[in-house]
């Protein structure tokens, strides 16, 4: 073969490989023969804690791995689990206590990526200004609204109150929407509210609200709160689509580290002004699964009997593939 020919024949495998990459959108898993299904459709929980999920859209990082992802509003975990298993969604972002409830119950899911990790300040029971109610004894008998009920947020309200002396359950929940919770309180339809960012700093600027109870400290301190799961029939039939989901997602994680990222996509993702987008208390968003960190969770609940055995994490985490 000549210099010419075989001049010729890089030029056309160099040709090929740069279509097939322009035909993939970059995406490795495409240049490697392609993703079984391209278009995906996730449930999302428009919060601070899913933040990372807009910084993918925007930073095009689906785009990257060949995905095009459609956002379909959830209110709460049991809508998230129950959703996935009916084929509403092909991923959905959860709270940990609704996930492993649905595990409990029976329902085929995994762990895709974890989202969330809470801290100090990022989640507060807040009771209005004028409120009789002055420390966290004073929530025993009172109605706290939640987003839904046995799931995260009660868990932690609940080991919240034993820390500060209060039994088990001797608080009634209300389920209500995180958007509809300050007008709830101030119109007096419950006593407190469990507010999370951006909700949180919305309701003291607006109604001057006020913290009575810190949910995250002791033994929930740096909680796991949410992550992004799918359905054990999912990752067996797409295992491609769900590691490009993965590894747009754990680059989002990553970016979501400097706070003005997450600070430029809260005002779209969450619809909130600048200036409170501003102000929120982040928490921490895992570029990892740990499930050592994970275990925490379905322990505490079997704890406070949401759950009636053992669940073992690292059985229910879709192992990352590069």
């Amino acid at each position: 073969m000549s210099l010419r020919q075989v001049s010729r024949v890089a030029a056309v495998g160099t040709l090929l490989a740069a279509l097939l990459t322009a035909c993939s959108g970059g995406s490795p898993d495409a240049a490697r023969g392609g993703l079984e299904k391209s278009r995906i459709k996730v449930g999302m929980l428009p919060v601070t804690d899913s933040a990372p999920y807009r910084i993918a859209i925007e930073k095009d990082l689906f785009k990257e791995q060949g995905l095009t992802v459609e956002t379909l509003p959830v209110t709460g975990g049991a809508q998230a689990t129950e959703g996935l298993v009916a084929g509403d969604y092909d991923v959905a972002f959860s709270d940990y206590g609704s996930f492993f409830t649905a595990i409990e119950k029976g329902s085929p899911l995994r762990i895709l990526a974890d989202g969330y990790e809470g801290r100090t300040g990022t989640m507060q029971i807040l009771v209005k200004g004028g409120s009789p109610i002055k420390r966290p004894s004073d929530l025993a008998g009172k109605k706290i609204a939640l987003n839904g009920t046995r799931n995260i947020l009660q868990l932690l309200t609940e080991q919240a109150l034993v820390n500060h002396g209060v039994r088990a359950g001797n608080a009634k929940y209300v389920e209500i929407p995180f958007p509809d919770m300050v007008a709830a309180l101030e119109q007096g339809r419950v006593d407190a509210i469990f507010a999370v960012e951006p909700f949180l700093s919305q309701a003291k600027k607006q109604v001057g609200a006020r913290p009575v109870l810190e949910p995250l400290s002791g033994p929930t301190a740096s909680f796991p709160i949410a992550g992004y799961i799918t359905t054990t029939d999912f990752v067996k039939k797409y295992p491609k689509t769900a590691a490009a989901f993965q590894r747009a997602m754990r680059e989002a994680q990553e970016m979501a580290e400097d706070r003005k990222t997450v600070e430029e996509v809260l005002p779209a993702h969450a619809k909130i002004p600048p200036e409170t987008a501003a102000l929120v208390t982040l928490g921490t968003y895992p570029t990892t699964l740990n499930p050592d960190r994970l275990q925490r969770v379905p322990n505490l609940m079997q704890q406070f009997s949401y759950l009636k055995k053992h669940i073992d994490v690292p059985t229910l985490i879709q192992a990352p593939s590069n």
